[in-house]
């Protein structure tokens, strides 16, 4: 066993089902996978993560309260001493809802919500989505659920994050996590929600100021993937030294399919929990090996040359898959868009569907 770092965090897909079509949705979600786990197929695993120092496993979909075997699987992890969560899109969570989670262990969520009422439900393609999601987060605050707020940035959002702050304080949550479209799924060809180089600009200053100014009053502001690297707008708190996805972390499909990270698209599937244990997997040698190892000389496109690349290993790996469909060279992050003139970020709008098709390293206008 030469690599002898562990799956310390899992993302587990309960189920591709959803209540939702959401218009930015990077799993296309909303039918179940065809032979999702079974709940016993998903207690047996769970028996493997303890010699895999396994310490916290966060639930996604789809919407995984639509997998009915939620209470169960996560009884069965807080008996194993591994901490649980929750990503949501609310319009499942009811009273009892909250008081199951509680009784199973599950102590943490975070719920989806991408704007104001108008802005929500016209990404979340469904009226009356936001007053549902935002009744489901009060219901988790006030259930004594650690509550975090997700917000996926898009055009029609970014320039309403300060608004979003107040809302987010208002609903209790301790942390507002920000996330940038990732170009996937439906998200591909709906160019009204794609982002600009100035709107990634703006989204890192956004989050830069409100951190300086709010302190230690919450909600804290968490910046997800694609936000950064090694910038003057990174936050300290958040170092970075490459993506964790196969050293760190782990993401399970509901068909028992392993990638480094659920946001990876299918073709990078290691590995199949219905054929082999999660343990062969992780150790096999040549599993995750462009990420475990990796120099200088591996960056690609836009990340070649950069004084930073081994260091940063390129960026978020989902974006740089998504844009680019290679490893290690994200094209948008900040460092680099700052380098880029003024005048050139506002004529060149980048265009997520025609960066993946033509496979070049810079927006097409």
């Amino acid at each position: 066993m030469d690599f002898d770092s562990f799956p310390h965090l899992i993302g587990w897909e309960l189920t591709l089902a959803c209540n939702l079509r959401c218009r930015h949705c990077a799993s296309s979600a909303g039918a179940a996978r065809s032979r999702e786990f079974t709940l016993q197929e998903s207690l047996a695993l769970c028996e493997q993560f303890p010699e895999l120092l396994v310490c916290e496993v966060i639930f996604t979909g789809g919407e995984p309260f639509l997998n009915p075997g939620w209470p169960v699987i996560a009884a069965k992890l807080r008996d194993l001493k591994i901490k649980t969560g929750i990503v949501t899109n609310g319009l499942s969570i009811t009273d009892e809802v909250v008081q199951r989670m509680c009784e199973s262990g599950l102590k943490s969520a975070g719920i989806s919500v991408d704007g104001p009422e108008q802005v929500h439900d016209r990404i979340r393609c469904l009226p009356g989505a936001y007053h549902k999601t935002i009744c489901g987060a009060e219901r988790l605050a006030k259930g004594g659920i650690d509550l975090t707020v997700i917000t996926s940035v898009t055009s029609l959002n970014v320039g309403l994050l300060d608004q979003m702050f107040e809302l987010v304080r208002s609903l209790g949550a301790w942390k507002w996590q920000l996330q940038p479209l990732f170009p996937t799924g439906r998200g591909i060809d709906d160019r009204e929600l794609h982002l600009g180089y100035q709107d990634f600009l703006q989204l890192g200053r956004f989050i830069q100021e409100r951190t300086a100014h709010a302190g230690k009053k919450f909600p804290r502001i968490v910046p997800a993937d694609s936000c950064g690297y090694c910038s003057e707008l990174d936050l300290p708190e958040f170092g970075w030294n490459g993506c964790t996805a196969g050293r760190s972390s782990v993401g399970i499909m509901s068909d028992g399919r392993v990638k480094g990270c659920l946001s990876w698209p299918d073709w990078t599937v290691e590995g199949d929990l219905r054929k082999e244990d999660l343990w062969t997997i992780w150790f096999r040698p040549s599993v995750f090996a462009h990420l475990r190892t990796f120099s200088a000389d591996d960056m690609r496109r836009s990340c070649s040359g950069c004084d930073k690349a081994s260091e940063c290993g390129g960026g978020c790996e989902a974006m740089s898959l998504a844009t680019t469909g290679e490893w290690h060279c994200d094209p948008y992050c900040y460092r680099r868009l700052m380098e880029i003139p003024r005048a050139e970020q506002a004529i060149a709008r980048a265009s997520y569907a025609d960066r993946a098709v033509a496979g070049c390293d810079r927006p097409l206008n």
